[in-house]
């Protein structure tokens, strides 16, 4: 074992023990989800293997940020010609992911590889979070869009019109007024951005994800994505939406260990306020 996978698994090891409130709330989301399809021991077994993969993959993207040959060691990309298809078209690329395995390293290495990469995120509340954001935003060539920016929505829109690749998470949180979109069998908020910066731009919409395997990391990026076009604004947003949720929800259910089920997905399902 590598002293990175071996610091990792100690790590996640000892923050098991005191994570008290957010455990429960990734239970919740596993209960939800999985209902009584798995066992309890096997719900145990995903969160502790899954806080193992997010400590490992830090220390990975750590490592990554500090060394020139790292990113080209242990990871395989497949489909990256649909990327350099996508990207030579000088329309943008609007990349849909989620949090599922070591996607700050997969957006580093895409900016490592010459593609000029956007992320539109806030700072996390977590001072350890929140210092490796100030540590990727000097070390990844990364460009961040303030998420709570009020000019977000054209800043987007302006680094795509300049041929450049938008990274966007479809599992955040968004406001109750945005779509409502099924997510496991349960209405969730979900932000309307991937169809509709497409739609404006002309920008191809990427499903891309990173999942890991021992120390090899696995870029998986998606064909093209077909926008499918009614005239009906509301209806296309819902249901170029509801079947990108479908790709998202296929790699939860292949990577169960490698989604971040702890934080607060199905605010409308559950009381996480009462856990």
């Amino acid at each position: 074992m590598s002293f990175i996978r071996f610091s990792g698994r100690l790590i996640a090891y000892l923050a098991y023990l005191f994570m008290g409130k957010r455990k429960r709330i990734a239970k919740a989301n596993l209960d939800l989800v999985f209902q009584k399809r798995l066992t309890e021991k096997e719900k145990d077994y995903i969160l502790k293997e899954n806080l193992s993969k997010i400590c490992i993959g830090f220390l990975w993207l750590i490592k990554c940020l500090y060394s020139t040959d790292i990113c080209k060691k242990d990871i395989e990309i497949i489909g990256e010609e649909n990327l350099e298809e996508a990207f030579a078209k000088k329309r943008g690329v609007v990349a849909v992911s989620a949090h599922i395995g070591n996607f700050p390293l997969m957006t580093t290495l895409l900016a490592k590889r010459g593609y000029p990469v956007a992320v539109i995120a806030k700072d996390p509340h977590n001072p350890i979070l929140a210092r490796l954001i100030q540590i990727l935003k000097k070390k990844s060539g990364i460009n961040f869009i303030d998420a709570t920016d009020k000019h977000a929505p054209y800043l987007a829109l302006r680094w795509l019109r300049q041929g450049g690749v938008l990274y966007l998470q479809l599992d955040q949180n968004a406001p109750k007024h945005k779509a409502m979109i099924d997510f496991f069998g349960y209405a969730v908020p979900t932000y309307k951005s991937p169809v509709v910066f497409s739609k404006k731009t002309g920008a191809p919409i990427l499903p891309m994800f990173i999942t890991s395997k021992s120390d090899h990391q696995t870029i998986h990026i998606e064909e093209p994505f077909r926008l499918e076009i009614t005239g009906k604004k509301e209806k296309d947003i819902y249901n170029n939406l509801t079947s990108l949720m479908k790709i998202l929800e296929s790699y939860i259910l292949k990577y169960p260990t490698q989604w971040w089920w702890w934080h607060r997905r199905f605010k409308e399902h559950i009381d996480y306020s009462k856990l």
